[in-house]
């Protein structure tokens, strides 16, 4: 009998068993597909040319995390360009393209993005306080964030708690007059998100998506390569190609797995990474769990819009001034995002109103095979109707046009492209309803709420098994970190 079996081997699965296997325990890692990685595994988009179909970067990637699994990356600020010649500059907080009132406006943004970035990652760097537990621990670590909260002042804690409930749209009509910049902020904070301008809660998804950036940036295939490296290091032991088909338990306790095949792993514990609805409602018999928890995870909102697109360049893509572009954000105003938000929510076409955001890599990004010159453009496009047949012929040709509006040599640069739907990453990557982060980010599914108030300690209402995937606590920056927190859980409990 081993330890502990991680079930998914992704940036997730991959944290928390290196973790696991640092720790002295033997660890063993099932993954369904046949490579590792999930959704930052790169796949071919044409001969030689390589792009992760699912995420292609990671923010928030912190030094603990790191420190955890025994690697060294240096995360990157790289500029964020949007429509009409805005540049966003976190590296050197401050924004192009504007007038000296809104670039002002953003430098205060900045300052209390950075203001609020300790309380953020007070939250984020740990475990969610259990409101409904007694005891000493619970009671310090909600006093530890009340410290953080009160550390803020005044100034800073008001237009948090203001901005918390806001429609992102109020929070930036407040402070900004050029709609580029606004469309601009408001593509970025809501990418991966089922959600408009005018949504409530939006606002703080901008600051939290600031305050993750400000934190760097990494390729995901990058973090992937150093975890494979880290993984193989410590001899883990991983099974490629090969479902789980259930989580097994003697009497209450969970036992290990029973793999597609037939085949049993006894393990102490078992650590999960995928979508919580399936490891809770399809890999578990019934009646090991409440009637009340099913219930309450089938309520669970998952609902995806994202799709992808990947394009392989001769010559890179290039703004109007002709300067290479690194990321970006395209969404002329808000108004254009409302009106993509409400036609994906209706299941109508996209298709005339685009939400694109992306970034550029070149060979050293590992994107290309040795020998190759070519750049990789990795999109994602917002709000398409998952569950109807999207014409993938006419949104490229869509999305070629907004691109060819600011690189009139798009076109002849295209050596290749790979289209991903909704539903086939959904399919691919067993993404319960196509959402990226296991569930939707809204104010009821984030912190203690995630993805239930009896789990939200990573540690499922059976004893042994743990859920450590995006649908647990943080959920944002696909970069490890609930497979951090989870293994810590898994730990803390030996």
């Amino acid at each position: 009998m081993i330890d502990v079996v991680v079930i998914g081997a992704g940036i997730n699965g991959l944290t928390a068993a290196t973790m696991l296997a640092r720790a002295g325990l033997a660890v063993e890692v099932v993954e369904a597909r046949p490579v590792l990685g999930g959704m930052a595994a790169r796949e071919p988009i044409a001969d030689g040319y390589l792009a992760p179909v699912g995420i292609y970067e990671t923010t928030g990637v912190r030094p603990w995390m790191l420190n955890a699994v025994g690697i060294a990356l240096s995360p990157e600020l790289p500029r964020l360009h949007g429509s009409g010649g805005v540049v966003v500059d976190l590296a050197q907080r401050r924004v192009e393209g504007v007038d000296p009132t809104d670039a002002a406006a953003f430098e205060d943004l900045v300052e209390l993005v950075t203001r609020i970035g300790p309380l953020f990652w007070r939250l984020m760097d740990h475990p969610p306080i259990d409101p409904v537990a007694s005891g000493w621990r619970s009671l310090w670590a909600a006093a530890r964030v009340g410290l953080s909260a009160r550390r803020l002042g005044f100034e800073a804690l008001r237009e948090l708690l203001r901005a918390a409930p806001m429609p992102l749209a109020d929070f930036l009509d407040e402070r900004f007059e050029s709609n580029a910049l606004k469309g601009l902020l408001a593509a970025e904070a809501l990418k991966y998100r089922f959600a408009g301008a005018k949504s409530p809660t939006t606002a703080l998804d901008l600051l939290a998506a600031l305050v993750y950036q400000s934190a760097g940036i990494v390729p995901a295939c990058r973090l992937l390569e150093r975890l494979v490296a880290a993984a193989k290091h410590h001899e883990l032991r991983v099974r490629c190609g090969v479902r789980v088909s259930s989580v097994n338990f003697d009497g209450s306790r969970a036992t290990g797995v029973t793999l597609s095949d037939g085949m049993r792993i006894e393990a102490r514990s078992v650590l999960s990474t995928v979508h919580p609805r399936q490891t809770l409602c399809e890999l578990i018999s019934p009646r090991y769990l409440p009637a009340a928890l099913r219930d309450d995870l089938r309520a669970w909102r998952s609902q995806g819009s994202t799709a992808r697109l990947d394009l392989v360049l001769a010559q890179p893509l290039r703004d109007n001034a002709g300067r290479p572009l690194s990321r970006f954000a395209l969404s002329d105003n808000l108004s254009e995002l409302e009106r993509a938000y409400d036609q994906g929510k209706h299941r109508q076409s996209t298709l005339e109103q685009l939400v694109l955001t992306g970034q550029q890599f070149d060979l050293d990004g590992g994107f290309a095979d040795r020998g190759h010159d070519a750049h990789v453009v990795c999109l994602t496009v917002q709000h398409v109707p998952s569950d109807r047949v999207v014409d993938e012929n006419a949104l490229r040709a869509a999305v070629r046009q907004r691109l060819s509006a600011i690189d009139a040599n798009l076109a002849q640069h295209l050596r290749a492209e790979r289209f991903t739907s909704v539903a086939a990453l959904a399919q691919g990557f067993a993404l319960d309803g196509g959402q990226f982060e296991h569930g939707e980010l809204s104010l009821d599914q984030q912190y203690f709420m995630r993805p239930q108030i009896r789990c939200a300690s990573y540690r499922a209402p059976l004893r042994g098994l743990y859920l450590g995937g995006n649908g647990s606590h943080p959920g944002r920056g696909f970069n490890g970190a609930a497979g951090a927190l989870a293994a810590n859980a898994m730990l803390a409990d030996r």
